[in-house]
């Protein structure tokens, strides 16, 4: 009974050891399923990010494919346009080389005429001719210096000039003055660009002085024959000057540049009305005028501008850029209400992203005008 009793003992308490590591056993199953819960929903949702980057890439691979052939497609369409713009180069370069050949010969030919002329009559001849002869040569001398300096750039950039203006004044308004044609021979290639003025015309009119005819042609040769712009370069510099807005708002109106007032120390005028826009805008909300061309395309340059003079015609606090039109009728109405004619069109300002810069800088001086002078 004794020894039965002890060995009852040792298996109960190998018994208790039993329990005691079939529990720590559970708890050890109980965390390895947590932990193994765990590691399949991160196993879940690596799978799942797996198969989001891979849908990304291939969208990323369809994408760049889109992109490589619009690239194509541009490149495709510049060589094409620089193919264009060569042909057209190489033509006007033989156009010029034509022209020079033409006009040394039409030189020849006069300097051969007023020879023969001088030796056919040389006792008929008044001391007058002999000094208008004298004349003459000073000038012949003087155009065929100019002649020299003359450049094949300057006859494309003259041709290109011209077609701009062209191209704009052919968009412009019929309330709007057209700008002056830069290049005669652009416009009327047929139409003789040298003609016979009296001194008294060179007086009156010095722009037309380099553009007059040589005196050593005669008038049906001057009218029958083509004429080299490369003789006139000093006239069609005069021409681009012409081009400043503010010279040509003068000579429309009859009367003094409004500008004048604005330029210092000899700075251009279009740069100081820029200037005073930028001053007079300073602070407004969606107004940033760096040109006269974009910086105006939805009418808030207009307002802010009019608004500084006369806030009770302008509410700016309720204007949108999106609402070009009513920012557009707003400006002129508030402009025209104070007498200010607009000369701008509203459907093709509407319409337009790059507006004719000198249609703008012509309405922005007349506000400038009326308000400042």
């Amino acid at each position: 009974m004794a020894e039965l009793e002890v060995k009852c003992q040792h298996h109960l308490s190998d018994k208790r050891e039993l329990r005691a590591n079939l529990s720590e056993i559970q708890k050890t199953n109980s965390d390895l399923q947590s932990r193994q819960a765990e590691i399949e929903s991160q196993l879940v949702t690596e799978r799942t990010r797996r198969i989001s980057d891979a849908d990304e890439w291939k969208q990323f691979q369809s994408d760049l494919l889109i992109s490589v052939r619009v690239a194509n497609d541009f490149q495709n369409e510049a060589q094409s346009h620089l193919d264009e713009v060569t042909n057209v180069a190489d033509t006007l370069k033989d156009r010029i080389r034509s022209l020079e050949v033409e006009n040394d010969r039409l030189k020849t030919e006069a300097i051969a005429k007023t020879q023969t002329t001088t030796r056919t009559n040389p006792t008929t001849a008044s001391p007058n001719q002999a000094a208008e002869l004298t004349s003459l040569r000073a000038k012949y001398a003087s155009r065929n210096a100019q002649d020299n300096k003359a450049t094949v750039k300057g006859l494309i950039d003259s041709i290109e000039s011209a077609a701009k203006a062209k191209t704009a004044s052919y968009s412009r308004s019929s309330s709007t003055p057209a700008m002056p044609t830069l290049s005669p021979i652009s416009e009327h290639p047929s139409k003789p660009v040298f003609t016979p003025s009296t001194p008294t015309q060179t007086k009156e009119n010095p722009m037309t002085t380099s553009a007059s005819a040589s005196p050593l042609k005669s008038d049906a040769e001057t009218s029958a024959s083509p004429v080299s712009i490369l003789s006139n370069k000093s006239a069609v510099n005069r021409h681009l000057r012409m081009y400043d807005s503010s010279s040509v708002l003068a000579t429309a109106a009859g009367g003094p540049d409004p500008l004048s007032a604005l330029v210092k120390n000899g700075g251009s005028k279009r740069n100081a009305l820029l200037k005073w826009c930028q001053s007079k805008t300073a602070g407004y909300v969606d107004v940033d005028i760096t040109n006269f061309s974009s910086s105006w395309n939805d009418g808030m340059a207009f307002c802010a501008l009019l608004h500084t003079y006369i806030p009770d015609k302008v509410p700016y606090s309720t204007l949108k850029q999106a609402e070009k039109r009513r920012n557009f009728t707003l400006a002129f109405t508030a402009a025209e209400s104070v007498g200010i004619a607009t000369s701008l069109n509203l459907t093709e300002m509407v319409s337009i992203e790059r507006p004719d810069w000198q249609q703008i800088m012509t309405y922005v001086t007349n506000i400038y005008k009326y308000f400042e002078t």
